[in-house]
């Protein structure tokens, strides 16, 4: 009995270790004492002899993924299906404690021993903006250096983990809420279209298009409700969470739709979505109002011309910021 509930501790430790490795959580000692878990070598080095078949057929494997690519766009790139593969096989041991392998991320589930049950994890990363379909066909319009976690089973635990800029259109599922984890805190929604930036300058973003969604605070265990419109604002080393509201934007498969927007509030909106400091010469009318689309994946330059092509205005670039005018 006495050595059941010690294997049980031990178990129950290298779980919480795990699953604070995929929040991105752990810390350098955390992560070597995972590294040396006699579990992970052990599974590491079977999948390292494996390894090897896949690097003496590297060349075959590459020609397919050429053929592949050009007729498709593969939704996580074929240079990271490669180093998950072999590279982080080799390497992991020393970064990250030999956990992301084979285009996924295991772990033992909570209550089980290591031999009993695994979890896989699939890994989506993006180096060009485009949009990945969930397995319970919500959608994600993921922006260029962009990644993106879940687990197998997520269909019965619909959670996912982001680093970068993704727009969330999510599918109601009765019974199954929808997390979205970031640095320290996670988005939980039921059915809803918002806009999650991981990490920025001014912070961890939110900003909220139709539905409702609640942020939760990991730490200080607090919850901010959202309303359609409005964006948060979370420094995660200050415990900060601002909520404030933004212009009438709306979400159109893959584009941010603009209608009978005021000039001075549409900057404003721009400012938000894009973190450009970007000004109104007074000889611009601020009542003038614009009605048009912009891609999620355009960038800020593209944004500024398109509005003044269509309010027949100029832009010119200062120092630090873009000056539109007449």
């Amino acid at each position: 009995m006495e050595r059941n509930i010690k294997n049980m501790k031990i178990s129950n430790k290298y779980d919480r270790l795990v699953r604070k490795l995929i929040a991105g959580e752990s810390s350098s000692e955390e992560m070597e004492e995972l590294a040396h878990w006699n579990v992970v070598e052990t599974k590491m080095k079977k999948q390292f002899d494996a390894a090897k078949n896949i690097v003496e057929n590297g060349a075959i494997e590459r020609r397919i993924w050429d053929k592949i690519d050009s007729r498709c766009q593969a939704p996580v790139e074929r240079s990271q299906k490669l180093q998950l593969r072999y590279w982080r096989v080799a390497l992991a041991a020393c970064i990250t404690a030999l956990l992301i392998i084979g285009g996924g991320i295991f772990f033992f589930d909570k209550g089980h021993t290591a031999s009993q049950r695994i979890i896989e994890y699939t890994e989506v990363v993006s180096s060009n903006s485009r949009l990945y379909v969930l397995p319970d066909s919500s959608k994600v319009w993921m922006q260029a250096g962009s990644r993106l976690r879940f687990s197998q089973d997520f269909m019965s635990n619909r959670e996912v983990w982001l680093e970068g800029v993704s727009t969330f259109e999510v599918t109601k599922r009765k019974g199954h809420n929808f997390k979205v984890y970031i640095d320290q805190a996670f988005v939980e929604v039921k059915g809803t279209v918002f806009r999650v930036q991981s990490t920025c300058q001014d912070g961890a973003e939110v900003t909220l298009f139709s539905g409702k969604v609640d942020f939760n605070v990991k730490a200080s265990q607090r919850k901010v409700e959202m309303k359609p419109l409005q964006q948060i604002v979370f420094h995660p080393e200050k415990d900060e969470v601002i909520l404030k509201n933004i212009g009438n934007i709306s979400w159109d498969e893959g584009r941010y739709k603009f209608v009978d927007m005021r000039m001075d509030d549409l900057i404003e909106a721009i400012h938000d979505i894009y973190h450009i400091p970007v000004e109104l010469d007074r000889k611009v009318a601020r009542n003038d109002l614009f009605t048009g689309y912009m891609r999620y994946d355009d960038p800020a330059s593209k944004v500024i011309e398109k509005i003044c092509i269509n309010m027949n205005l100029k832009f010119k670039k200062e120092t630090q910021k873009i000056i539109i005018y007449k």
